[in-house]
């Protein structure tokens, strides 16, 4: 029984690490989800192109608790997720994150910025239009 209930708690945990924000990309990225490894790799500047195009990575400030629950969800936190992003910008390996102040900007940023991916409130899923879509997380 004791198996049981921990491994209900790691799947209940697992389910509801994603539940507290949502993914999109911009419409020129052709992938309509992405898996939770290259999730990471995305966002940590390990994987440059998904979906067949060229990603800029599109971000809510750290503080912001949506972002909190997802570096949360990849296993940072958000002063290594800005290290990452700080060192691959000056080894002139990748572009920094665009950082935007709400859900609302990201969606904009996304929706006009080719190959952006960005994060956003899970309820504000239902905002998204124009040059963008939400990726499912599998």
């Amino acid at each position: 029984m004791k198996k049981l209930t921990g491994f209900l708690i790691c799947f209940l945990s697992a389910a509801f690490a994603y539940a507290d924000f949502a993914v999109i990309a911009n419409s020129s990225v052709s992938a309509g989800s992405i898996s939770k490894g290259d999730l990471k790799s995305v966002f940590t500047a390990q994987m440059g192109n998904f979906g067949g195009a060229k990603i800029q990575v599109v971000m809510l400030p750290g503080t912001d608790p949506v972002a909190a629950s997802f570096f949360t969800s990849i296993g940072l936190s958000a002063a290594e997720f800005d290290r990452i992003w700080l060192e691959k910008a000056l080894s002139g390996q990748a572009n920094p994150p665009s950082k935007k102040g709400s859900s609302a900007e990201v969606i904009a940023t996304v929706g006009s910025t080719p190959g952006a991916i960005g994060i956003i409130s899970k309820g504000d899923e239902g905002k998204v239009s124009g040059g963008a879509k939400v990726l499912s997380v599998n």
